[in-house]
């Protein structure tokens, strides 16, 4: 994440690029919450990441909600910022706003999903082949037998619907004999402890 988020910066930083004695650039980041690990050490990441190409970087926390969201990236807008980051909740929901900040003449940076804005620059990772060699080495582990609980993030989103996928297919390819359930939680959320599959959701025999 944070070699993907120091590119997003340094891609926002050369489509702002102006000579040294222009007014400080501003990156204004809309991210789905601040308080989960994994989005804190993010934050830590991309703040070395803004040093080292000399702009300041303005986080704000949607908390998971998208009204929340769109809220924030309306306000960056509005304050004029050099440049905007969004982690999206929702792909489709953001595109207004979006579009809104591209008509006032601000970048945008889409990351963790794959947002069709049409002006939008999308981050993306190799999320498939990622979770394909997941599935492979846990399923080897096995010894091609169990049942594997998964535990997915917001369905819709693409990030998550591809690690999913790419979990699956390989189960179903690789371990025809073991057992799948999953379950999927909110944008933001993290669990103290492993969440069960939903109740009335059954392993899946693949």
């Amino acid at each position: 994440m944070r070699i993907s988020l120091k590119a997003s910066i340094a891609l926002l930083a050369l489509a702002i690029a102006t000579p040294s004695l222009a007014a400080e650039k501003v990156l204004g980041l809309a991210a789905i919450d601040l308080q989960n690990s994994f989005f804190v050490r993010m934050k830590e990441a991309g703040d070395v990441a803004a040093a080292d190409y000399g702009v300041k970087s303005t986080w704000q926390s949607a908390e998971g909600s998208l009204e929340k969201q769109v809220s924030i990236i309306e306000n960056f807008i509005n304050q004029g910022v050099s440049a905007i980051l969004i982690d999206p909740i929702d792909k489709n929901a953001v595109i207004p706003v979006i579009q809104k900040a591209t008509a006032a003449g601000i970048p945008v940076i889409t990351m963790g999903n794959k947002v069709e804005a049409g002006s939008n620059y999308s981050t993306l990772y190799p999320d498939y082949d990622n979770m394909s060699m997941v599935a492979r080495a846990l399923g080897k582990s096995l010894g091609g037998k169990g049942e594997v609980a998964l535990l997915v993030g917001s369905r819709g989103n693409f990030v998550s619907d591809t690690r999913e996928k790419g979990f699956v297919e390989t189960l179903k390819r690789s371990f025809r004999t073991s057992r799948l359930s999953a379950s999927s939680r909110p944008a933001g959320t993290q669990p103290r402890q492993p969440m069960p599959p939903r109740p009335g959701s059954p392993p899946i025999r693949i």
